[in-house]
């Protein structure tokens, strides 16, 4: 087998190792709202190659918490306010995965009608977002996200 096509099937088995009991697979991200009163909780989990940045990076966690802004939109007339943005690191092996985390407080929660994921513009490297919502009532969504469809509704 010459050594390109060895070193290409090596690579396609890199990414088939888990970090934190997740496959690593470059372009897939797992996304969950929460709503809780009238704090929304988005937690956005993928490989640092998603965010275009190499998985030996040196940043630290409070360096990576940028990458959240502009990552997801809340859709609807909620009156949403950013309480807080939180970034962790996490690596196994070569592979590195990011997890960012980011609240709002919002005066009308009830307007929320659902998320966009803007990711997809910001960083062409995601290509599909398990996402998924969980309401206060009980109320649950979910979906696949693509650059084709990037909207999450809320709600049952």
């Amino acid at each position: 087998m010459p050594r390109a096509v060895e070193e290409a099937d090596h690579h396609d088995e890199d990414h088939e190792e888990h970090i934190g009991g997740e496959a690593h697979v470059h372009g897939a991200a797992e996304l969950a709202v929460t709503l809780d009163t009238n704090f929304v909780t988005i937690t956005v989990d993928a490989p640092l190659a998603n965010y275009g940045l190499s998985e030996k990076t040196k940043k630290k966690s409070t360096e990576l918490e940028q990458y959240a802004e502009g990552l997801t939109e809340l859709m609807g007339n909620a009156r949403c306010d950013l309480v807080e943005r939180s970034a962790d690191l996490r690596r196994s092996g070569d592979h590195a995965a990011l997890t960012l985390s980011i609240v709002w407080d919002c005066r009308r929660p009830s307007q929320l009608d659902g998320l966009m994921f803007t990711g997809f513009e910001k960083y062409p490297a995601f290509e599909e977002v398990d996402a998924i919502y969980l309401g206060e009532e009980g109320e649950t969504a979910s979906a696949t996200l693509t650059p084709d469809n990037p909207f999450l509704p809320f709600g049952s």
